[in-house]
């Protein structure tokens, strides 16, 4: 299974990716104000390192 494993171009950066990460910049941008705590879980070794990095 490959699914979402940036090998290729085949990653999930199509039109549905962009829906969702408009949405998840909607709700940021509407929860600007509130505390907030956001967990990253399955993160392994062929995720790119940035991701790795404590927000």
């Amino acid at each position: 299974m490959t699914i979402n494993l940036r090998a290729d171009n085949t990653f999930v950066e199509d039109e549905g990716w962009h829906i969702a990460a408009q949405r998840y910049a909607d709700f940021l941008q509407e929860h600007r104000q509130a505390k907030l705590l956001l967990l990253e879980l399955g993160v392994g070794m062929n995720t790119p390192s940035i991701i790795k990095f404590n927000f």
